[in-house]
């Protein structure tokens, strides 16, 4: 069993989180921009800083490199492959997307409509941010000399 590549873990990781990080800046400015300024304004929440922004950014930062750490740690069981990715994907989608806006919105902190836009792009953002990170995870065969 070959041991897990850490610099391709990072590489793949960081891919993952581009694509994350673009799609959730198109989710939340081009999207659904204005529902979230009416969401924050009735809960008389202050508009996103940069110091908000950039924290969410290092979060899906992290998120990419644990869903590649999580595709590479399965891979001896499942194979390498966009089937393995997706795995990986919809495990940190429902995770993190679906538990993640499911729960405020059953509190009625966020409005149903806007609340399936995110878990559904999400889910489409995720999975394409999983293989296209999987894709640069690639082991080297058992046998081959370093």
């Amino acid at each position: 069993m070959s041991r897990i590549s850490i610099s391709k873990v990072i590489q793949g990781g960081l891919l993952a989180s581009l694509v994350m990080i673009i799609g959730e800046y198109v989710l939340s400015y081009w999207v659904l921009g204005e529902q979230w300024e009416m969401v924050l304004q009735s809960h008389n929440m202050p508009p996103m800083i940069p110091a908000i922004i950039g924290l969410f950014v290092f979060m899906l930062i992290v998120l990419g490199l644990l869903m590649i750490w999580l595709y590479a740690a399965i891979v001896p069981r499942y194979g390498l492959g966009y089937r393995t990715a997706l795995r990986a994907g919809l495990l940190i989608w429902f995770t993190v997307w679906y538990w993640g806006y499911s729960i405020p919105t059953i509190m009625g902190l966020l409005p149903a409509a806007m609340a399936m836009m995110a878990i559904n792009w999400g889910l489409v953002e995720v999975l394409l941010a999983a293989v296209l990170g999987a894709w640069l995870y690639k082991e080297k065969p058992e046998n081959t000399p370093a």
